[in-house]
């Protein structure tokens, strides 16, 4: 049964991951062109949250994040008009680990944020910067055999931002296509 704090949750529409298929439909409804690749991870990242695998939460997390930085990263690359300059930076991302095809995606991307819509200007550094970066250095922590114990709140926490992330991420896509 539904207790009170559950019902007040789902009034006030928070993203709780204690519901795994309601968490994957919601952010589905949120975000209807999301692809399948991060839906399976971000899945996943959900079920391991619900049975305590931290680790396995934190580095699914991250592999879907990733998954939506590559893809934001490939749209941006087919944007880019100037075929010079498009060949330019798929020169230095092509074959480079994610960080580094983010550092180069960032510097190309900062010439273009003044001809975006003024709702996609705004946030940008907060999502790309912040919440990508965030997970990205979580998954890294729970990724390398540090005996790091990693923090549930801090789990729950990137997988609320998660949805609200991931909308930003496909309306840039969107924006770009």
């Amino acid at each position: 049964s539904i207790t009170e704090y559950g019902k007040e949750a789902f009034q006030r529409e928070d993203w709780l991951p204690y519901d795994p298929e309601g968490y994957v439909g919601a952010l589905k409804e949120k975000v209807p062109n999301i692809d399948d690749i991060t839906l399976a991870y971000i899945g996943e990242s959900i079920t391991a949250y619900n049975r305590r695998h931290l680790l396995s939460a934190t580095l699914t997390l991250g592999v879907a994040s990733e998954n939506l930085m590559l893809l934001l990263i490939e749209a941006y690359l087919n944007w880019i008009k100037d075929a010079k300059r498009r060949a330019a930076f798929e020169n230095k991302i092509k074959d480079r680990f994610i960080y580094t095809q983010y550092k180069e995606f960032k510097l190309e991307f900062i010439n273009d944020i003044k001809n975006l819509p003024k709702e996609l200007q705004g946030d940008w550094e907060t999502y790309l910067d912040g919440v990508f970066n965030f997970i990205r250095l979580n998954r890294n922590s729970a990724g390398h055999p540090t005996g790091k114990k990693l923090n549930a709140k801090i789990v729950y926490a990137n997988l609320q931002i998660f949805s609200e992330y991931t909308s930003y991420i496909f309306s840039l896509i969107q924006h770009f296509s």
